[in-house]
């Protein structure tokens, strides 16, 4: 007998799970692209990986395959929009994502370096794994920086932005 969870109850569930939010960069041929990811976490340190989590149904998910390399950019709190606009909440007549972006080639990959983050991975991919309706992509660590050290994160809690400051003091 298999038990049925309720969707939108675990939803609600998990979402009271405060995580950091990541915007994952990647070349797409000689299109650079990324995508908003608050399920990033790190698996080891030798070998250095860490993974992040993307739905199947993004477009992302297999263009990040095909790439084989991705830049794991941890955002800081002043960093909103930036997530927002590669969390598809960017107006099509705004331009193209990165047009506006300041941001450099990785060393490793040539996938964005974004200005301002708080931390950079430049990850070769390592392993796939399909998991439900999500894939969990591996990457090996090959270059890695840190940025604004005194910087807050960008935190995502209860299905809305929110600041450490808040989320400490429990609102």
């Amino acid at each position: 007998m298999v038990r049925q969870i309720d969707a939108r109850q675990l939803r609600n569930i998990l979402s009271q799970f405060a995580t950091g939010v990541v915007l994952v960069t990647f070349k797409a041929g000689e299109t650079v692209r990324g995508i908003t990811v608050n399920s990033f976490t790190s698996v080891s340190l030798d070998p250095p990986l860490v993974l992040v989590c993307i739905d199947n149904r993004k477009s992302s998910c297999e263009l990040i395959h095909n790439a084989q390399h991705y830049v794991v950019n941890v955002l800081s709190e002043i960093q909103l929009e930036v997530s927002k606009r590669f969390a598809g909440q960017w107006e099509m007549s705004k331009g193209l994502p990165f047009s506006d972006l300041s941001w450099r080639p990785s060393a490793t990959s040539g996938a964005p370096v974004v200005d301002g983050v708080l931390a950079y991975l430049d990850c070769k991919l390592h392993q796939c794994v399909r998991a439900g309706d999500h894939t969990i992509f591996i990457g090996h660590v090959w270059e890695m920086g840190l940025g604004d050290a005194a910087a807050a994160p960008l935190i995502f809690h209860r299905g809305k932005y929110t600041s450490l400051a808040k989320t400490e003091a429990g609102q």
